[in-house]
């Protein structure tokens, strides 16, 4: 985000799809303003798996129309690490979190990274980008960790049962003036 919107601002939301890339699909977004200032841009990627084997599909998309734009970066890769974590809190997968596809839906990931910060820390730093990574399907029930890793602005979320590291975050922010 280059500038955050106020209540009631109007704005506009462009998407498109980028062309295909093997199994994975992209789509950008830009966020403009009322004066139509771009004021922020999002990217998704999503694998694209067989509703049977849950295996990824290679073959070429031809029902999704493609635009002539792109995002002014490309999403991250977050890297999967253990060296200095901190546990900020405990999170059970419950029936709100759960899509249509029966496993937690990627925006809870979000809510709970955000939710195992101090409140403290919401008033005091302004959030610039935010980056997640699923990793791997949780269900109801599971007990999921939200932990900070050492370097700044880098967490992830493991799932108690097995150990295995369900998604990671980056969040970048400066300090509010």
């Amino acid at each position: 985000m280059r500038e955050w919107p106020r209540w009631n601002d109007r704005l506009r939301v462009e998407t498109w799809v980028r062309p295909a890339d093997g199994a994975f699909i992209v789509r950008d977004y830009a966020l403009y303003d009322e004066k139509g200032v771009l004021i922020g841009e999002a990217s998704t990627s999503w694998l694209r798996l067989s509703l049977d084997t849950h295996k990824p599909i290679r073959e070429a998309i031809t029902d999704v129309s493609t635009g002539s734009g792109r995002c002014s970066f490309d999403a991250e890769k977050i890297p999967v690490r253990n060296d200095g974590v901190t546990t900020l809190a405990r999170f059970e997968v419950r029936n709100s979190d759960i899509d249509g596809n029966q496993h937690v839906n990627n925006t809870r990931y979000s809510q709970w990274v955000l939710d195992a910060l101090p409140i403290a820390s919401h008033g005091q730093y302004v959030l610039d980008e935010y980056s997640v990574n699923f990793l791997s399907e949780t269900r109801l029930g599971d007990m999921i960790e939200v932990q900070s890793l050492q370097d700044e602005g880098y967490y992830h979320g493991r799932r108690i049962s097995d150990g295995k590291i369900v998604f990671t975050v980056h969040l970048k922010a400066h300090e509010r003036a």
